[in-house]
């Protein structure tokens, strides 16, 4: 019998989610468009640490995403990027390891929120138990992922471009977790505070779909492109862009970096995937 995800998983994630404040931008949202920051230039070496925290601010009002989102060229979303990238790859001299480490949470954040991400997330601690419990097995190949983003994906991304900038935005968000866990102290003691379950949680489920495009699909394939027709149910039509390999066993042992920034925020993610026959 094929082993199905033991539903340690389905309590770990939530375990996860419950760790700390998890996208709750309406909490603070505002009625009207925020205005938009001014950001510094990329490849500057003045401190951010203030930048950061003016940052994070913002990104806890569904407005400020939406003004973002709404900006005709995007050129803010586009500065503020480029910034936040600039600082988590090493390219701001004035920047500490707790700058480097926030901005790569921010620019997760950022790029979850502004592409509806986060609402998948959100959406798999909603059927992780249906999951679990109707049979998935520990070998996942293009008609699991199918079925899993049937249930996830929410109802309003329902065009090609808007899919794959959700994708996009969530391989973004998993590059930014894996510069994070290159940044983080294995002693423990100078790692920071925003380093909590949310993060790992994001960290987990951007990996997953990170390691999935980098098995399931060949190299030179479009992963929004492939995905959103795996999602349709087309997959004759890019059957070329399939690899034919499946991932099999635990997730994790392919995502150490996952691992690292669990425990950097305390946790034990080891048994999130861990099977039963």
């Amino acid at each position: 019998m094929a082993k199905k995800l033991n539903y340690l998983i389905i309590a770990g994630l939530l375990l996860l989610a419950g760790c700390a404040e998890f996208y709750t931008f309406n909490l603070f949202d505002g009625m009207d468009p925020v205005p938009l920051p001014d950001v510094p230039a990329a490849g500057t070496d003045l401190k951010p640490t203030t930048q950061l925290t003016d940052l994070q601010s913002s990104l806890k009002s569904d407005s400020f995403i939406e003004t973002l989102k709404d900006e005709p060229d995007q050129a803010t979303l586009t500065a503020i990027n480029s910034y936040l990238e600039d600082i988590f790859t090493g390219g701001n001299a004035g920047a500490d390891e707790i700058d480097i480490q926030n901005a790569a949470i921010l620019y997760a954040d950022l790029n979850l929120g502004v592409t509806g991400g986060d609402e998948v997330i959100n959406n798999l601690l909603l059927v992780i138990g249906d999951i679990a419990g109707g049979g998935t097995t520990s070998t996942m190949d293009e008609n699991a992922v199918q079925t899993i983003l049937g249930s996830i994906v929410p109802p309003d991304i329902d065009t090609p471009e808007e899919f794959t900038a959700m994708i996009n935005g969530m391989l973004a968000a998993s590059a930014a977790y894996q510069a994070l866990s290159n940044n983080i102290n294995p002693d423990q003691t100078m790692n920071s505070g925003e380093i909590t379950g949310g993060v790992v949680m994001n960290c987990v489920v951007t990996g997953m779909i990170d390691l999935f495009v980098n098995t399931i699909l060949v190299p030179e394939a479009d992963p929004g492109e492939v995905l959103y027709q795996i999602f349709i149910g087309n997959t004759a039509s890019i059957s070329a862009q399939l690899s034919g390999n499946t991932i099999s066993g635990n997730p994790l042992d392919s995502m150490a970096y996952a691992n690292d920034i669990a425990l950097a925020a305390g946790l034990d993610i080891t048994a999130l995937f861990a099977t039963s026959n």
